[in-house]
């Protein structure tokens, strides 16, 4: 038999002790998600399942170490333990091999000055969102909000990549600054998404397709139009009770998704989202919300005291403001970038839009310390028609409402096709307390025939289908 020459197994060796091909090793990442003023998450991939770690602390020498609970190869690792507004340093280690050190800086629990960014619609547009993104690490805000679309094609995993290696790898973003995402069409609900990181998920199923998080003064809520979210849905209901116990507590309500309710080109308004979503955040005193979908920058006058932002220009093809609108108060087909800034003791929220050349084109300051009837008195509206159900319907109809503020004699009018009004009610009066009435029109003691019947209360109409 053959002998192999011992100098060749010794190099042989050396060359697998060199370059362990076996060994796990990060693919993607690490990068920040749904930091608090107590937690934060660090995620990223490896090449295979592993037991990784994380070492964290207030200095540059950690003290604390999370680790994942199983072998995994996506890695969502809970650290805990924080304090509000700290600097925090950490450090990933796989197979032994410790990564470079990052830092981030926890959300606040009483108020302080702060800077946020919002964007969307990155999709192909690499060269320009890569642009955008070293725009975004000069401002050094302390978190981001996505708008969603964040690729082109969320059932290719090839597409996140591409992604990750911009905010991640080309430069130190995500890595610092936590990223807070809305679900876009073209993200496709991707199961890569949800298993790459973790998002707020405080809802009663606890999923990551939608929910809420503080930053000191402000709530924030992450919306998905891309999953049910009409009346009666399991999101529809949790942002009900979300913004409803948001109410009055926080100098302002900010809410971001992807599809927006108004729009003056690309795909136009979302009519089923300014019919479901809208009257939710006007009834709750929302005073902001940033929406993508369309590849521009569009600022609205408030409606209903609320401001909509649709920031769609991170690098998807721009598309013109084709049918410019009254509620339209500035919108230009640009690449662009929102930077916000937070006053504590002015309590005002500055908006700035910068262009592609990093120049401000757009601002405008919201104020706050506002209560919502204070709200009612600046953006006059008494009354939210939220839309009936069931819809058709053949015996009795559920019309929700809120009064959004003391008054008497609200009169809602069911109004047959004729314009005639069929029936009235006192709804600022018993037993209309609970925000809701029950129409049934057989008790009305008319025979009204099947059709379609407005409710109409002041300005507002809804459409309900009587079938018999």
């Amino acid at each position: 038999m053959k002998r192999i020459p011992k100098c060749f197994l010794l190099s042989s060796l050396i060359l697998l002790i060199s370059f362990p091909t076996w060994a796990a090793y990060i693919t993607q990442g690490p990068f920040l998600t749904w930091v608090t003023n107590e937690s934060a998450y660090i995620n990223f991939e490896t090449n295979e399942a592993c037991i990784a770690f994380v070492n964290y602390g207030p200095t540059t020498s950690y003290g604390e170490t999370a680790s994942d609970e199983t072998a995994a190869v996506y890695h969502n690792i809970y650290l805990s333990g924080l304090s509000a507004s700290t600097t925090y340093y950490y450090q990933t280690v796989v197979g032994s091999i410790p990564g470079e050190r990052h830092e981030f800086i926890t959300a606040p629990a009483v108020p302080r000055d702060f800077t946020f960014v919002a964007y969307g619609d990155t999709r192909t547009g690499h060269l320009i969102h890569g642009a955008i993104c070293s725009y975004i690490v000069d401002v050094n805000p302390e978190f981001i909000l996505n708008s969603g679309d964040i690729v082109e094609d969320g059932d290719d995993n090839g597409d996140w990549h591409d992604y990750f290696d911009i905010v991640v790898e080309d430069r130190v973003m995500a890595q610092e600054i936590p990223i807070f995402y809305g679900m876009g069409n073209h993200d496709d609900e991707s199961p890569y998404f949800y298993n790459i990181m973790s998002l707020p998920n405080n809802n009663p199923d606890s999923i990551e397709a939608y929910g809420s998080f503080d930053w000191g003064p402000i709530h924030f809520v992450s919306i998905n139009t891309e999953v049910p979210y009409n009346l009666g849905s399991a999101q529809h209901t949790w942002l009900q009770s979300d913004l409803a116990a948001a109410e009055g507590r926080y100098d302002f309500t900010i809410v971001f998704f992807h599809r927006p309710p108004y729009a003056s080109g690309g795909h136009g308004s979302e009519i089923p989202v300014r019919e479901e979503i809208s009257p939710l955040l006007e009834a709750f005193g929302v005073d902001l919300a940033f929406c993508g979908h369309n590849h521009y920058y569009e600022r609205t006058n408030p409606i209903n005291g609320v401001t909509y932002i649709v920031t769609g220009g991170g690098g998807a093809p721009p598309v013109p403001l084709a049918l410019w609108q009254d509620f339209t108060a500035h919108g230009e087909c640009i690449y662009h970038y929102c930077v916000c800034n937070y006053n504590a003791s002015t309590r005002e929220l500055k908006i700035e839009m910068f262009n592609i050349l990093n120049d401000k084109r757009d601002e405008v300051v919201l104020s706050s310390g506002l209560t919502i009837d204070e709200k009612v008195e600046l953006f006059p509206q008494d009354f939210v028609l939220l839309k009936p159900y069931p819809n058709p319907f053949n015996e009795m109809v559920t019309i929700p409402f809120k009064v959004m503020k003391a008054k008497q004699n609200i009169e809602m009018n069911i109004v047959n096709s004729q314009g005639k009004i069929v029936e009235s009610f006192d709804v600022s009066a018993s037993p209309y307390n609970e925000g809701k009435l029950i129409w049934n029109p057989a008790t009305n003691g008319e025979d009204l025939p099947s059709g379609l019947y407005l409710i109409t209360v002041g300005n507002q109409m809804k459409k309900v289908a009587y079938l018999k």
